[in-house]
């Protein structure tokens, strides 16, 4: 079940609830499960989240990000 339409691939939400925090909700393309995640300023910006959502190459756009983390954008699941 889908929780909404997606912003962008896995995508559902993001939100800067603090001035160095980024929250993320996703959801599992696989499974449909909801996952929300607190990415700090030194892993991910919001601008860098916006430049991949307008095109921009995920490696690009979030080089600070892990290539796990880049996963769970694209697929909303980690494989660890």
């Amino acid at each position: 079940m889908n929780y909404k339409k997606p912003i962008y691939k896995a995508l559902y939400s993001v939100a800067c609830l603090e001035p160095e925090f980024t929250t993320c909700m996703f959801q599992n393309a696989a499974t449909g499960e909801l996952s929300h995640y607190v990415f700090s300023d030194d892993q991910v910006t919001i601008e860098e989240i916006a430049a991949w959502v307008n095109g921009e190459k995920i490696q690009n756009a979030m080089p600070r990000l892990s290539t796990d983390y880049r996963e769970l954008f694209l697929t909303g699941g980690m494989y660890l």
